[in-house]
Formats: structure tokens, C-alpha cells, sequence
């Protein structure tokens, strides 16, 4: 479960920050993204933010689910406690107070909840403005389980809307050098390192095509360990558009099962889970 968002379609730092006295939350779609950007790059420093954040933090986990009565810090169904889908410093200058925050976030929940594991939800570099010190630094910290990345090409320019085909072999190559270069960082932290997220412009066989290429470098991988492991794929599906007043607007449902199941008959130890995650 995550705990809040760099983005503005839960609200996010935006929300937090307009509570904070810091203006009207904006939301890049009616605002322009750099105007989002430099205001969501307030919310490292922003300790009235924080408080409010750490507050949500201690309501969460002190929360007892009403149907089960079991309480969130006790119960066996939530794998893992994440602190922000994908959060951002926004700025470079950010950064120290960036990696403060997720510090103190990651010390709150591990004090409230010595049952579960924690997670950043960094989409790795991209999400610490391309420094990978700050990335490894952020997962060094004690309390932090495992490490996160997410992989999206076309949102990081690494293909271009109107040459999807002609981009792919690029972005896959690209996307190999992401996954291993962070592998690099977690072997040298011995923590494991989740890939959540993927995915490519929803125009058919190019997109089912990456992540066949994705999902057979990933097996390529596992063979490479030389040791039996558990392979779980989530897959991620869905077209969603965030609109002014923060409802998300759900459009048709595609999948990257297909591509899970090519490489599943493989190997016993894969296991298939399909999610509707609707993402920007």
C-alpha cells in the first residue's frame, strides 16, 4: 500500500502543499508540467507538509480494518508498506531535503510497524533527478526492505510518438541498460530490487512487443543466477486520464498477459498475478 504520491491524481504532493498554505494545488494537464514541477519541487523542504504527511502515516497504520478487525500493522495481506508512488525531488537543489524526508518517513513506519516490509517506490534514477548517488543513498537507508524501479520510454523520451516501431530496439536497449546499471546498486546494498512498473504507448503489437522483450530479458536473468528463485510478474494494464477536479477517467482495458504467458510454460516457479493499475 502506498502512502502518497508525487503525482496529482491522489492528490500528492499537491494536495499536501495547498494545505501547507503554499496555493491552489496544480495539475499538469491545465497548468503546463514545468509549472507543476517547480511547485511540487516545494515539497522536500516543506516541513508543515511533512507533518501532515507523517500524520496520514500514524492514522494509517493505526487503522483497524473494520470487516476483519485485524489491525493494518498485524495483517498477514498487506505485503509491504510503500512510502510515495514514485516520489520526486523535482529539482536537483531538492534533493538533500528529498533524501531527509524519505529518511524520516521510513523511520515513522518501521517505529509503527515491525511486521512488514517498507519500500521507497522510486522509479529508480529518473526519479532522483537522473543521480544515481541519490538513488543508492535512499536505499541504503536501514528501514528500506527492498528497492523499486519503473521503466517508461516514451514518458522518458527515449521513444518518440510518431516512430514507436522504428524506437523499440532503442528502448529495449536502454531499458536493459536501466535494469542492470540498478542491479549493480542493489547487489552492492544486498537488497532485492523490484521491477513495478513498464510499459510503452498502447498502440497494439509494439507495445505487446516490448514487453515480451522485457519479460524474456528477465527470464535471461534468472537463468544467469544459477539458483532456483520465485518469479512474480504483476501485470500492469489500463488507460487512465486524470481530470481537473482529480477524477480519474477509466478507458478501455488492454493487458500485457499475453507476453507473461509466452514466457510462463517455461518454468513452474513463474507465477502470474494480473492487476488493473491505471497509470497517467
Amino acid at each position: 500500500l502506498y502512502l502518497t504520491n508525487s503525482w496529482e491524481w491522489s492528490g500528492g504532493y499537491g494536495a499536501y502543499l495547498e494545505w501547507a498554505d503554499e496555493g491552489p494545488a496544480l495539475i499538469p494537464r491545465r497548468d503546463g508540467y514545468g509549472a507543476y514541477t517547480k511547485f511540487a519541487s516545494k515539497f522536500a523542504a516543506n516541513q508543515k507538509a511533512h507533518l501532515m504527511f507523517y500524520e496520514h502515516i500514524r492514522f494509517i497504520l493505526g487503522r483497524t480494518n473494520r470487516y476483519s478487525g485485524i489491525k493494518y500493522v498485524d495483517d498477514p495481506t498487506i505485503m509491504s508498506w510503500q512510502i510515495c508512488n514514485e516520489p520526486r525531488a523535482f529539482s536537483k537543489e531538492a534533493l538533500p531535503e528529498f533524501e531527509k524526508w524519505l529518511s524520516e518517513a521510513t523511520a515513522l513506519v518501521r517505529s509503527l510497524d515491525q511486521n512488514h516490509l517498507i519500500s521507497l517506490g522510486s522509479e529508480g534514477v529518473f526519479g532522483c533527478e537522473r543521480d544515481y548517488g541519490c538513488f543508492e543513498r535512499i536505499c541504503a537507508d536501514k528501514n528500506v526492505d527492498y528497492c523499486n524501479i519503473h521503466i517508461w520510454p516514451y514518458n522518458w523520451q527515449w521513444a518518440r510518438k510518431t516512430h514507436l516501431k522504428e524506437d523499440l530496439k532503442a528502448s529495449f536497449k536502454q531499458t536493459q541498460e536501466y535494469i542492470d546499471n540498478h542491479l549493480a546498486i542493489c547487489k552492492r546494498l544486498n537488497k532485492p530490487l523490484v521491477l513495478e512498473e513498464f510499459g510503452y504507448p498502447r498502440d497494439g503489437r509494439v507495445r505487446r512487443r516490448l514487453a515480451m522483450l522485457i519479460t524474456s530479458m528477465l527470464w535471461k536473468l534468472l537463468q544467469r543466477t544459477q539458483r532456483t528463485v520465485d518469479f512474480l510478474l504483476v501485470v500492469t494494464s489500463g488507460v487512465g486520464v486524470v481530470m481537473e477536479n482529480l477524477v480519474m477517467s477509466v478507458g478501455r482495458l488492454e493487458t500485457t498477459l499475453p507476453a507473461i504467458q509466452h514466457m510462463s510454460h517455461k518454468d513452474s516457479t513463474v507465477c502470474l498475478h494480473q492487476t488493473n493499475q491505471h497509470k497517467r
